[in-house]
């Protein structure tokens, strides 16, 4: 995983717009003090309370509103992954930041966001965290799901006539039910752009001990949605006492909520996938 690192403003991201963005990148719809008053109002009701409406709410206030920014450096959260944290100022004088204003920066240092109610917080309370992922599924897509073609497929129940589903502990387990035709390929650069792909690397590097991170795009109608990552490490791999699905999961933190991650499959090899190092961007150091 990446170490905390300072995070630095960007440039503005240069973009055409054919219609008015909801999550903004343009300066005059960020740092919204009138923003920043409807996250103390959002997060005086208790999580318990949060719906689709409140988290709708949340996320244009958090991306305009203005915070504090307590320090220029990530801290590490409980998960391993480092954010960025944002303090709703308790009044007066402050200079002002917004996650929409650095969320290019963060996803470029492989850093989330974490919101906090109060300076005085502790680090371990955050009102809600931003993952890499979804920080760039806002950036990229406006929309804090990410790509419509994952999110709408998503929406729909799996093919269970093809894949037994099992709940467990919250996580969805799926057991080949029939045999069925996939497709296996490698992905778009707008599917692991860059700076998902340098995160992804480093990881598997670091992490997993990968000598050569492989992937493929598997595309299966039965699935939903029907697009997965497959990176070169088999369910075996892991050691005695390792958890390959918790293992797995911790990939996405680094992808839009949307997208999902599987292991290599035993049907496929690796000489399908192709080099992650392809994908890294030019000048960008795949193991830092």
């Amino acid at each position: 995983m990446p170490p905390a690192s300072a995070v630095t403003e960007a440039p503005p991201l240069r973009v055409v717009e054919t219609r008015k963005r909801r999550f903004s990148l343009h300066s005059d719809d960020l740092f919204d003090l009138t923003r920043t008053a409807v996250l103390h109002d959002l997060f005086a009701l208790p999580p318990e309370r949060r719906d689709d409406d409140w988290h709708r709410r949340f996320f244009d206030a958090a991306w305009h509103g203005s915070a504090e920014l307590p320090a220029p450096t990530a801290f590490t959260g409980p998960d391993g992954f480092p954010y960025l944290r944002f303090d709703l100022p308790r009044g007066g004088a402050f200079e002002a930041q917004s996650i929409g204003n650095l969320a290019r920066s963060l996803v470029d240092n492989a850093t989330g966001a974490a919101i906090f109610a109060s300076p005085d917080d502790p680090a371990d309370a955050p009102q809600f965290v931003f993952s890499m992922g979804r920080l760039d599924a806002m950036l990229r897509f406006d929309d804090p799901a990410g790509d419509p073609v994952d999110a709408d497929a998503g929406a729909r129940p799996v093919d269970e006539a093809v894949y037994a589903v099992d709940q467990r502990n919250g996580h969805q387990a799926l057991t080949v039910r029939a045999s069925h035709q996939v497709m296996i390929g490698a992905p778009s650069s707008e599917y692991l752009p860059p700076a998902t792909a340098r995160a992804l690397y480093r990881h598997l590097v670091q992490g997993w001990g990968i000598a050569e991170p492989r992937v493929a795009v598997m595309v299966d109608p039965a699935l939903r949605p029907s697009r997965s990552l497959i990176v070169n490490r088999r369910r075996d791999g892991f050691g005695a006492g390792q958890d390959p699905d918790g293992a797995a999961r911790m990939l996405l933190w680094y992808m839009m909520p949307t997208q999902t991650i599987m292991l290599l499959p035993d049907t496929i090899t690796e000489q399908q996938l192709v080099p992650l190092s392809g994908y890294l961007g030019e000048g960008a150091p795949a193991n830092d």
